[in-house]
């Protein structure tokens, strides 16, 4: 689809030419880099799990994305025509269950699947440092505060959009990672993220886009991953 790059969120590196997830990292490791330059910045971090990201696409608010956005009418008719009433089954040993309809999700493993949910969340915006990789989403602050709120705010704003385009956040897969490299504040006095009410656990370690990430900065994580990876191949 490439008429959707006049739309496209800078923001997002998944399923984008000339963008990988090497690109994503960059953006968000070089701010949290920079700012641990000062060991008495507060860096949160927040990764977003979606429930069945593309199994949830709701082609009403599909359809009105493709009218926001000024498609031609020929390209929503198709884009849209090709979603609607898709069939699926299950076989197992040679057996096949009943075949079911479905008029809801964007089907995985297309080329047309990845663009309609970028499409769908191309409109997330945050005034916060964050980046996409087609469903993945990590937002983040920077501030001297203990106390500050930014991130927070910036996952209010998500949860109202989630409520608003007919989208889960699941919040036993959402984490937080607080990065603080000075020793003279209690971490336990910060804040946790709230989601829709419920507090999101705080994790010293996360693996996004294929690298483990670490509270301290330390790629000792991710280096003993890749090499028990490594020494499972010989």
């Amino acid at each position: 689809m490439p008429i959707f790059s006049n739309y496209l969120d800078s923001n997002q590196f998944g399923c984008t030419a000339e963008r990988s997830t090497t690109h994503a990292l960059i953006k968000l490791c070089d701010e949290w880099f920079k700012a641990s330059d000062n060991s008495t910045n507060f860096i949160r971090i927040l990764f977003v799990d979606f429930s069945k990201a593309f199994d949830l696409v709701d082609h009403n608010v599909l359809l009105n994305k493709f009218i926001e956005c000024d498609f031609p009418p020929h390209i929503t008719v198709w884009s849209m025509s090709f979603l609607e009433d898709r069939k699926q089954f299950v076989r197992l040993n040679g057996k096949h269950s009943t075949t079911k309809s479905f008029n809801a999700g964007a089907p995985q493993g297309t080329g047309s699947g990845p663009n309609d949910f970028k499409l769908l969340i191309n409109d997330l915006r945050l005034d916060i440092n964050y980046a996409k990789y087609v469903d993945d989403v990590t937002m983040s602050s920077v501030s001297l505060n203990a106390e500050d709120d930014s991130l927070q705010l910036a996952a209010d704003r998500m949860c109202k959009w989630t409520s608003n385009n007919g989208k889960q956040i699941n919040v036993h897969k959402t984490k937080e990672m607080l990065i603080h490299l000075s020793s003279r504040t209690t971490l336990n006095s910060v804040p946790n993220i709230l989601i829709n009410g419920q507090q999101v656990e705080r994790v010293s370690t996360f693996k996004l886009l294929a690298v483990i990430l670490s509270s301290n900065l330390s790629w000792d994580t991710h280096i003993s991953y890749l090499l028990s990876k490594t020494a499972k191949r010989n």
